[in-house]
């Protein structure tokens, strides 16, 4: 039988291991990147730049004047002048996208009406402009299912925090089971670590795919006409596939001047930097 000493070493050494683990995996997904940024977007941006006299008020202004007019050049340098100030909403995002498309940028316009959807996943206006563009330029996407849109729009911290929080309670159970505290309680501990740590282990899990396979950063558009994933980083390789202006890309390695991208349809080929904008974070 185990000594009673050994037992606590044991329980403490589990203790110490967990809080170890909390706090690697909360400085591990500390920095999350896009989720900040949404908690610092104004969804009233329109009606405050509206009624706002300063210069963002007056070119918010003008950039739905020059839109109005047909002057969609100039709407688009107001809009993304707006976008360089720091100024982001679903609406702003959406106006760009729109003035994009009517100046003949449909590839940016996809671009700004994904950059909408992280914003707001589930707004009607960015499905139905989607519909309307994937119809009509043929755009390959990624199709995500609900469950992968609920794990985007969760919290990296709240994840990591439950899942930490699962940890403590295997390290309790542990512990209660190493001093023999309530010994008619044992196998209500060996379920509670069981299912905990079962928990745990699914939640990092979630939370890793969640930054890398969901992350927006590791997305891209196609922004150029003409452009084809390639078999090799070469502009005279032969093409896997031709990729239509608002087609998206998964980024597995940036290389410089070529990306190799996973492309829907379970294709793998090179794309030349040119051609394609990252979905976040925005341009300097």
């Amino acid at each position: 039988m185990m000594p009673l000493r050994s037992k606590l070493s044991l329980a403490v050494c589990s203790l110490v291991g967990v809080l170890l683990s909390t706090v690697a995996a909360l400085t591990a997904y500390a920095d999350e990147s896009l989720d900040a940024v949404i908690k610092l977007e104004t969804p009233q941006l329109e009606s405050k730049l509206k009624s706002d006299p300063s210069t963002g008020g007056r070119l918010f202004a003008r950039a739905n004047a020059a839109f109005e007019s047909d002057d969609f050049a100039k709407a688009v340098l107001y809009y993304e002048t707006l976008v360089r100030g720091g100024k982001a909403s679903e609406t702003l995002y959406l106006n760009l996208g729109t003035a994009h498309f009517r100046n003949g940028s449909p590839g940016r316009a996809v671009l700004w009406f994904r950059r909408a959807s992280l914003l707001n996943p589930d707004s009607p206006e960015v499905r139905q402009n989607f519909k309307f563009l994937s119809m009509q330029l043929g755009m390959l996407s990624f199709s995500d299912g609900e469950w992968q849109q609920r794990l985007l729009a969760m919290s990296p911290t709240a994840l990591t925090w439950f899942a930490c929080l699962c940890l403590w309670l295997v390290a309790l159970a542990v512990l209660a089971i190493c001093s023999g505290f309530r010994p008619q309680l044992r196998p209500a501990y060996y379920l509670v670590a069981f299912f905990s740590l079962c928990a745990s282990v699914t939640l990092f899990w979630l939370l890793d795919y969640r930054t890398d396979r969901l992350d927006p950063v590791r997305y891209a558009t196609i922004i150029e006409p003409d452009t084809s994933a390639l078999v090799a980083p070469a502009p005279d390789s032969a093409p896997v596939i031709a990729l239509p202006v608002g087609s998206e890309v998964f980024i597995v390695e940036d290389t410089g001047p070529w990306i190799y991208a996973s492309i829907p349809g379970d294709l793998i080929g090179w794309v030349h930097h040119s051609a394609i904008e990252q979905n976040w974070p925005l341009p300097e």
